[in-house]
């Protein structure tokens, strides 16, 4: 079996936002708002940016080497992450949060394009090393959006009472029984039983969510380089006080994002994010809490704690962990601890990212290059079948249904259906029959005009069941494409933020990260098809 690859460009697709695709195709109002589009140039100037900026690269190490103990470390591994060492390493980073049994399929494209884009900085940029990271989001609070998988077009969902971050939460009965039903459907497939090992050697009775996704990321990509981050961690904490504490002070990401949304809705964009007055929460097990400023003092929105100057001091020194970054300092957080050139994102993503360039101007920390992560939309050998049976493109998919049959009905070939021409053409040859007929004997006119009733009857009963056999291959062909649209879009939202890797890795196994792999290609930016073909 092969697979090739089809592009087209975002634009083309009608599924991404003006903000996208104008940072995409470069559009001046914006270019205040980033550091210009990925290449070998605007790395070169990202690492000139880092060297002026300190990286406490040891401590990273040391987070690293204990997180790892969580899993059977792998010479790749470890050469990478003795390499963090090296101030001529740099990574390539994305991020998610903790998605049961790692969400939808964007999650495992984003780890795949920060190891491709990593590889080949590295073949073009052999004096320095990049590295991929996958940054785990273990301190979000949304529950309702992470804790359920689409799978074979069911939803699996886990129900817990469990509160606060959810990387912090742990395995339970519930999500074993998730596990064993997964099982159900996916054991019988080629590769089912290997994908059911690495899910239940990653999710054990008592694990907190953020191990079993450390675990589950680690048995796919570890041999290919990938490294992860669970920056929930004190020591990796303790490198970003300085920064928190001028948050609380003085309010600083709130200033800055209020001014760059101002900005952005005077060019007709929708504002992403919003910044608070302090965009840090209070973390504690079960609580992930708003911190609020009330004169002199900071509280929790619940009214749980209060400190005055000296006493918040203090709790941010001896207990940095308690501390966690809201969506608008999260990034900022991220590239105070690593050494950093870009971020991969998502097209929701990448437009709170274009609202921060001031913030980090504000905390003098370098911001990355971004990179739109690759969209991957995966066909099948009998959707692609089907497609070319129906004489269209995977891009038609994009169209309406409305829209691709009239098209077909405007065909040239639609119009040897109708005819109303010929008819009117045989009715004229009858009256010159006729003509010639009466010339010749008055009483053959009454018999032509019979042979002409006849004839036309028989030519309108065979133009209606030429209408009849059209209309039912129309039939048919609506109802192909509406399967073929209902196959790519899932939930009529793109196959990417819905379907989950398990099905795919069940029936392919690692054949289906080659894949990926492969057709991801670094500065080029197009919307990717990857078509099964027997």
């Amino acid at each position: 079996m092969t697979v090739r690859t089809e592009r087209h460009s975002y634009r083309e697709t009608g599924k991404f936002t003006s903000l996208v695709l104008d940072y995409l195709d470069q559009r001046p109002e914006i270019g205040s708002l980033h550091h210009g589009l990925l290449s070998v140039d605007s790395i070169r100037q990202a690492i000139e940016r880092r060297r002026s900026f300190t990286t406490d690269r040891s401590g990273l190490v040391d987070a690293l080497t204990e997180q790892y103990r969580l899993v059977s470390v792998t010479a790749t591994t470890q050469q990478q992450m003795e390499s963090l060492s090296n101030p001529n390493t740099f990574t390539i980073t994305t991020a998610h949060q903790c998605n049961l049994f790692l969400g939808p399929l964007y999650t495992l494209y984003k780890a795949l394009h920060a190891i491709r884009l990593a590889d080949t900085l590295n073949a073009q940029m052999p004096d320095h090393h990049f590295i991929p990271v996958f940054y785990l989001g273990s301190e979000d609070a949304d529950l309702e959006e992470l804790n359920h998988i689409h799978l074979l077009g069911e939803k699996l969902e886990w129900h817990t009472q469990q509160q606060g971050a959810v990387g912090r939460m742990t395995v339970d009965q519930g999500m074993i029984d998730l596990i064993d039903r997964q099982a159900q459907w996916l054991g019988s497939f080629p590769y089912g039983p290997n994908w059911m090992e690495k899910i239940r050697a990653s999710y054990t009775i008592g694990s907190s969510l953020a191990a079993a996704t450390f675990r589950l990321l680690h048995s796919l990509l570890a041999d290919r380089g990938l490294l992860i981050l669970e920056a929930d961690h004190p020591n990796l904490k303790s490198a970003a006080t300085e920064f928190f504490w001028n948050e609380l002070q003085h309010a600083v990401s709130h200033q800055a994002v209020s001014a760059v949304n101002d900005r952005l809705k005077s060019w007709g964009y929708p504002v992403q994010a919003h910044a608070r007055n302090i965009n840090l929460f209070y973390l504690t097990e079960g609580k992930r809490t708003r911190i609020e400023r009330v004169g002199p003092a900071w509280t929790l929105t619940d009214q749980r704690r209060q400190w005055d100057e000296t006493q918040l001091r203090q709790e941010l020194k001896e207990h940095p962990e308690r501390f966690s970054p809201n969506v608008i300092l999260r990034g900022l957080y991220q590239e105070i601890i690593l050494p950093n050139l870009v971020y991969i994102g998502g097209g929701g993503e990448l437009a709170y990212w274009l609202q921060l360039k001031p913030v980090f101007e504000a905390f003098q920390v370098p911001f990355p290059l971004l990179e739109l992560r690759a969209s991957l939309q995966w066909m099948d050998v009998r959707s692609a079948e089907r497609l070319q049976a129906l004489d269209l493109k995977p891009v038609d998919l994009f169209c309406s249904v409305d829209a691709l049959l009239r098209r077909r009905m405007s065909d040239p070939t639609r119009a040897q259906l109708d005819l109303s021409d010929r008819l009117k053409n045989i009715s004229a040859e009858y009256d010159l029959l006729s003509r010639q007929a009466v010339s010749a004997d008055p009483t053959l006119g009454a018999h032509v005009d019979s042979l002409r009733t006849r004839a036309l009857k028989k030519i309108e009963a065979l133009a209606q069941k030429m209408d009849r056999a059209a209309r039912r291959k129309m039939s048919d062909q609506q109802h192909q494409i509406e399967t073929l649209q209902r196959d790519a879009f899932p939930g009529k939202v793109l196959q990417e933020r819905w379907e989950n890797a398990g099905y795919y890795y069940a029936r392919y196994g690692e054949n289906y990260l080659d894949w990926l792999y492969a057709a991801i290609e670094p500065f080029d930016r197009s919307f990717t098809w990857l078509i099964e073909e027997s």
